[in-house]
C-alpha cells in the first residue's frame, strides 16, 4: 500500500469569451504540465541536492459554471475582508 500524495487544487472559473480568462487558462495549463513533468522526474531520480526552486504539483479544475454560494464564501474567506 502506498499513500497517495495530496495536491493543492486550483479551480478556474473560466469564461472562454474573455481574453483575460483565456490567458489565465493557458498559463495554468502550462504550469500544471511543467510541475507534473518535474514531479515525475523527481520521483524517478532523487535530485535532492539541486537548489533550483520549483513549484509543487497541483490539480487543475476548470469549469465554466459560476461558483456556488459555498465556493464564493470560501474564496472571500481566503482573500480576507481587507482586500
Amino acid at each position: 500500500y502506498q499513500a497517495r500524495k495530496l495536491h493543492n487544487i486550483i479551480t478556474l472559473f473560466h469564461k472562454a469569451s474573455s481574453p483575460a480568462s483565456l490567458r489565465v487558462y493557458t498559463l495554468l495549463r502550462q504550469t500544471s504540465a511543467i510541475t507534473s513533468e518535474y514531479a515525475t522526474e523527481d520521483q524517478a531520480n532523487n535530485y535532492s541536492h539541486q537548489t533550483l526552486a520549483h513549484r509543487e504539483e497541483f490539480e487543475l479544475n476548470i469549469t465554466e459554471d459560476p461558483p456556488t454560494a459555498g465556493q464564493l464564501r470560501g474564496i472571500l474567506e481566503y482573500i480576507g475582508t481587507q482586500r
